[in-house]
């Protein structure tokens, strides 16, 4: 069984939702998963917002000055307790079954070093940035 430690940056974001469905998607599952939210600095009205989300399960709400992406992502590791970090960006949308499927790669000894999702490429040629 693997113990994860989900590692994700903070600076002037919302991340509720994102914690949320992590919380969610960790309790539902037998390996051991931590959530850290290392805030960067952020104004106050976004610490305010986000700072309650160290009371969901499995979260730990965290806080730092400004020292930049690298200084928060070192910081994070240091604080980790999992034998595996996944690194997450404060502004990703996570799919249902995310943790359950990189868990059942770790468990299978694989390293996975990244990749994205975009959404399915709207009907509307405005929004078609992502896709030309």
């Amino acid at each position: 069984m693997c113990m994860l430690s989900v590692c994700i940056p903070v600076y002037n974001t919302p991340v509720g939702e994102l914690a949320a469905s992590l919380s969610a998607q960790a309790q539902a599952l037998s390996s051991v998963v931590e959530i850290l939210l290392l805030d960067d600095g952020s104004d106050p009205a976004f610490v305010a917002l986000n700072a309650p989300l160290g009371n969901l399960p499995g979260v730990r709400w965290l806080e730092q000055t400004n020292g930049g992406r690298s200084a928060a992502r070192n910081r994070l590791a240091e604080l980790a307790r999992g034998e595996y970090l996944l690194f997450v960006d404060c502004d990703c949308k996570i799919p249902d079954g995310f943790l359950k499927h990189y868990l059942a790669t770790c468990e299978a000894g694989a390293v996975v070093v990244g990749g994205l999702t975009y959404p399915p490429r709207p009907d509307n040629r405005r929004l078609l940035l992502r896709w030309k």
